[in-house]
Order: structure tokens, then C-alpha cells, then sequence
């Protein structure tokens, strides 16, 4: 899923501490000159690289999709509605509107040194939800990483694994009778790797391992100057096209069996 986002942010006076609290509105300081920050799909693509080309070391425990469901950043939670999500978030100071449209282009919801990137899409009870949650703090001064790694762990806990430098924080692999090593190789390489796979098919396999890699996920990606957090349930998204391609698909079978019982064939 790509996105890109321009926000305006102001700066501030190089602060004594940083306020890693995400959960509500931090205190406002003073606005001076402004300055743009542009944050672009390459800005979070880079926070998704492939585990076969990561080196990622896992280490750490593994939390259930409801656990990381009920993750909460700056106020959110994935599947929140779009309604709740934006008093939330005006209520903790936040600027900014939805665009009329839903699409993967999503504007900033900014503050003075932050800004909130909320993705919506159609669930299957109809209403408009969150499927996508990422935040961008920026700091005016160079930050100790490991402080900000410990504020990180007193919210969430300790992250699954650390790949690439960032902390992830996943639910287990849910495939018994096949490791997530394998079910990569037999998709992308073949080979011996395949005699393993415990799916009718490779392409079941294949739609299997797609769905396990769109799982609940949250991921922090720290650096001296700024903060990332992605959270993000793509697996939601999916499942609520496919729901309402079924929906629409019943409905207009439906119809043509109604419109076949009425016609009349003049025989």
C-alpha cells in the first residue's frame, strides 16, 4: 500500500526532554518559523523490507493479532472509526480533515513537531474504519536512541524482533506443519523446499503465506532526529473488498433470479 503526505510543522526550542507519551496531547510549544516536511511512501516502505531480504533478529515474544488490535497510538486504535478517530484526535490538538474520497493518498494530521497519517477503509459492517495508523515525531536536537527504545518498551513491551533496526512487534507464525523459511522458498524458489507444503497447492500456499504477512503489526523505527511508528492490520482491508465482492455478487445473482422468475417467455 503506498501513500504520501505533506505536512507543516513547526519547529521549537530544543527541549530538555522529549515527550514520548503517545497517548494524549503533549503541551504546545511556542510556534516560530515554519518549515515543510514532505513524508513519502519511501518513508515507510523502507520500515516493510521483505524478512527474505532483512536481517532481523527475533528474539523476543510474540503477541496475538488482539493484542496488537488494541495497541493504541496517539490516541488511536486499528479498527476505530473514522468518526472516533477524529475527535480523538482534534481533541489532542490535532490539525486537520478527511479527504472526501478514501484512496492511499492520505494528508497529515499535524501538530507543531508531529503529525498522525490515519488510513481508512470500508469494513464489513459497512462503516468507515482504520486499517492503518502511522506517526512521525521530529526532534530538534540529536536524542539518546536507547532512551527512546525504553520509553518505546515501557508502552508496548519488549518487540518480537529487532529487523534492520526496528522494533517489530507481530503475532506468531500461524502454519504449523510448514516454517515461514520454507513457505518463502517454495513460493519464490521451489525446489525440495516444496515437499513440505501441507496446502493442496502452491498457489494455496502462496494465498496462505500472503495473508499470515498481512497480520496485525506494529513497527517503530527510531533515529537520533525522529520517531516513526506504523501500525497497521493489512489483512482487514483485504478480507472487507473480498466481503463486499461476495455481497455484491449475491445481491446481483438475486436479482436475475427474480427478474427470471417473473419474465414472461410468451411460449
Amino acid at each position: 500500500m503506498q501513500f504520501s503526505g505533506t505536512v507543516f510543522l513547526g519547529q521549537t526550542s530544543p527541549p530538555a526532554t522529549v515527550d514520548l507519551d503517545l497517548r494524549g496531547p503533549p503541551p504546545e510549544p511556542p510556534m516560530r518559523t515554519r518549515r515543510l516536511l514532505s513524508i513519502t511512501c519511501a518513508a515507510f516502505l523502507a520500515m516493510a523490507t521483505p524478512a527474505s531480504m532483512s536481517h532481523a533478529e527475533e528474539k523476543g515474544p510474540t503477541y496475538s493479532s488482539e493484542q496488537i488490535l488494541n495497541f493504541e497510538l496517539a490516541g488511536l486504535k486499528l479498527n476505530m472509526t473514522d468518526v472516533d478517530a477524529a475527535k480523538a484526535m482534534t481533541d489532542a490538538g490535532y490539525e486537520g480533515k478527511w479527504d472526501q474520497e478514501i484512496s492511499d493518498y492520505v494528508k497529515g494530521w499535524q501538530q507543531v513537531d508531529r503529525a498522525i497519517f490515519p488510513f481508512r477503509y470500508i469494513a464489513k459492517d459497512g462503516k468507515v474504519r482504520l486499517w492503518s495508523v502511522k506517526y512521525k515525531q521530529i526532534f530538534d536536537v540529536n536524542m539518546s536512541e536507547d532512551i527512546l527504545k525504553a520509553k518505546i518498551t515501557e508502552k508496548y513491551g519488549e518487540p518480537t524482533k529487532i529487523e534492520n533496526g526496528d522494533l517489530v512487534y507481530e503475532s506468531p507464525w500461524p502454519y504449523d506443519k510448514i516454517t515461514k523459511n520454507d513457505a518463502h522458498s517454495c513460493i519464490f524458489f521451489s525446489g525440495s523446499f516444496c515437499k513440505n507444503n501441507p496446502f493442496k497447492s502452491k498457489h494455496e500456499l502462496e494465498v496462505a503465506y500472503n495473508n499470515a504477512e498481512m497480520r496485525p503489526q506494529l513497527r517503530v523505527s527510531i533515529g537520533p532526529k525522529e520517531l516513526v511508528v506504523d501500525l497497521n492490520f493489512r489483512l482487514a482491508v483485504e478480507e472487507a473488498k473480498q466481503f463486499h465482492t461476495d455481497q455484491a455478487k449475491a445481491a446481483e445473482e438475486e436479482k436475475r433470479r427474480k427478474a427470471s422468475k417473473n419474465l414472461d417467455l410468451g411460449l
